[in-house]
């Protein structure tokens, strides 16, 4: 009765004008925070890098290898990093929407862990988005500093002189080769601030090794939905999404019934449940990530 009484208060202080002023306002307000969360990126070049990596620290001759894009702009010097087969399938999607020629050319679309950095630098924010099963999570976080040390070394390599710059970033010792005759502050991942592209990136302890493969001049236009999307926190992130992805897979099969036997060499049946088993033990065995920290 109290509540009831107040609100009548409420309505008779205020007059319908204002109320109606008030109602149009917090329509804008919430219209202004869904479309904060919905970013149309233009670019006009791709960067392909080529990646080597150690996923289990303990491991060394367990080494995996995947191909990556930066789509980035010159002009608002926007950026958005993947796995290139990432980049193919969202591109097929985006630009044809043909999902049946995905299924028939799965292998073009593989990535190891599917997700891409937005680097949003007039905002001075940075967005790192997982997806699994169409699902969006994502974690936000300032864009990168970067305290660069540049030596005196130099290389030269097909006629480009590369110079070296050393940094500390997310727990590892980093050292990059950069282009200062391409004039363009692109790098792998999170990594910026140079005066020239960076075309040799590695941590001192050879964990991660990144080398420009490819500088292409085309225009992109990628649209980045996450108003729909699930906040998260940053520790942790790639390890969870690894998890996710193969935990949805096997589910997804036993989910509809699936039945699967593969003789191991030992004469004994694999189930399903011992594939999510395996698959969880691989995830946990990925206790390397590029940010340590």
């Amino acid at each position: 009765m109290f509540r009831n009484f107040i609100r009548n208060v409420f309505f008779c202080i205020i007059k319908p004008k204002v109320m109606k002023r008030i109602i149009v306002l917090m329509a804008f307000i919430t219209l202004q925070l869904a479309y904060a969360q919905q970013y149309d990126i233009s670019t006009d070049y791709k960067f392909t890098y080529l990646c080597t990596y150690q996923p289990d620290s303990t491991d060394r001759q367990n080494l995996e290898t995947e191909r990556f894009v930066v789509l980035y702009n010159s002009k608002n010097h926007r950026s958005l990093f993947m796995p290139e087969g990432k980049f193919n399938k969202d591109s097929l999607i985006i630009h044809n929407g043909d999902r049946m020629e995905i299924v028939r050319n799965a292998s073009r679309f593989k990535s190891k862990i599917p997700y891409l950095v937005f680097t949003d630098r007039e905002k001075q924010k940075t967005f790192v988005v997982g997806e699994v099963n169409n699902q969006k999570i994502y974690y936000e976080t300032p864009v990168a500093s970067i305290a660069w040390t540049e030596k005196d070394s130099t290389r030269l390599e097909k006629g480009l002189i590369l110079r070296l710059a050393e940094a500390d970033f997310g727990g590892r010792h980093w050292l990059a080769w950069y282009a200062p005759s391409y004039p363009y502050d692109v790098g792998p991942y999170k990594f910026h601030g140079l005066p020239g592209t960076i075309v040799y990136l590695y941590d001192d302890r050879n964990h991660y090794f990144f080398k420009l493969d490819k500088i292409e001049k085309r225009s992109f236009h990628y649209p980045l939905d996450l108003q729909n999307a699930a906040t998260t926190e940053p520790e942790g992130f790639f390890k969870r999404l690894l998890l996710l992805k193969l935990r949805s897979s096997l589910v997804m099969l036993k989910r509809y019934n699936v039945t699967i036997s593969v003789e191991n060499g030992t004469q004994e049946n694999v189930t399903l449940d011992d594939m999510i088993r395996e698959a969880e033990e691989k995830a946990r065995r990925f206790n390397n990530p590029l940010e340590l920290d």
